[in-house]
Parts: C-alpha cells; sequence; structure tokens
C-alpha cells in the first residue's frame, strides 16, 4: 500500500508510513512510537503529506488512503474484486 502512495503522489517510504498508520486510526503519538520517530517529525510529515495529496484533515487522509487501497485491490484482483462478487469454478 504504501508503494502505491509513493508513486501516486511522490511519498517518501517514511510519509507513506505514516499516512497508513494515521488512516488506520492512530494517533500522532501512537504514529510516532509505532514509527520509531518524535511526534514532531510526525507532524513534519504530515504537513509534507497534505501539501503533496492536497488534503487538508485527517479524515481525508483516511479516506484517500482507503480509496488507495480499493483501487489497488481492484487493480491487482481484476474485474471480480471491483464488482464484489465472487466467481466460483463449477
Amino acid at each position: 500500500m504504501e508503494e502505491a502512495l509513493r508513486r501516486r503522489f511522490g511519498l517518501t517510504r517514511m510519509e507513506a508510513l505514516v499516512a497508513v498508520v494515521l488512516a488506520e486510526g492512530l494517533s500522532y503519538a501512537e504514529a510516532a512510537q509505532l514509527c520509531h520517530v518524535s511526534y514532531h517529525t510526525v507532524h513534519v510529515h504530515v504537513k509534507a503529506i497534505h501539501e503533496k495529496t492536497g488534503v487538508d484533515s485527517k479524515g481525508r487522509l483516511m479516506a484517500l488512503v482507503h480509496s488507495e487501497i480499493w483501487t489497488e485491490t481492484c487493480r491487482v484482483r481484476g474485474p471480480i474484486a471491483r464488482s464484489g462478487h465472487s466467481v466460483r469454478p463449477r
């Protein structure tokens, strides 16, 4: 997932990781702990993420990341995943 965000928006590896972690609902402090960086560093990454993606809130970032996850899943799995229907061989 991080790689898709990096390709589409030009995020660094850490920016993409922070975006995904925050999209999972973690706080800045929890993201800092998980990523082994300071709270301030997470805040700096979030500013860069907002600038590169054009989103201006954590909620919109969450929506964007989850949309990218869906898009990437559909790209990898094809039309069956897009339709939401499963097809079982007979």
